[in-house]
């Protein structure tokens, strides 16, 4: 990507990705999947790794029984499609509440912050 500041010099500007640890990544695969089946393909563009890494990740979750594979017939093509199991499920919706507490924790610390700070004056 090329953008342009205020001098008009064109400068290079490359998105700053944070580095995921595997088990964040394997989590962030399953959320993919919960939202519906999906192909190798359409799981690497969301995720922006490599097909082979991506294929790790998908053995990893397939040998611990959180995913399952299918082929399908897509036109004149057979096609593998990647989707969650019942317990892909159950380990999807268990990550999602940590994130979610944690957020509203946050939020609700911030907020006795502010108010401990208030001055009110007669």
């Amino acid at each position: 990507m090329i953008s342009q500041d205020n001098n008009g010099e064109k400068k290079k500007f490359w998105p700053k990705f944070e580095r995921q640890t595997n088990i964040e990544i394997s989590v962030n695969v399953l959320r993919l999947l919960s939202i519906g089946p999906l192909t190798l393909n359409e799981l690497v563009s969301k995720k922006r790794i490599s097909s082979k890494k991506m294929k790790t990740y998908l053995g990893f979750l397939f040998v611990q029984g959180l995913i399952i594979i299918n082929k399908t017939n897509q036109g004149n093509k057979l096609t593998t499609v990647f989707s969650l199991t019942q317990q892909g499920i159950k380990a999807e919706r268990s990550f999602r509440p940590l994130e979610e507490n944690s957020q509203i924790e946050f939020e609700s610390e911030v907020e006795k912050w502010a108010s401990s700070k208030l001055v009110v004056r007669n």
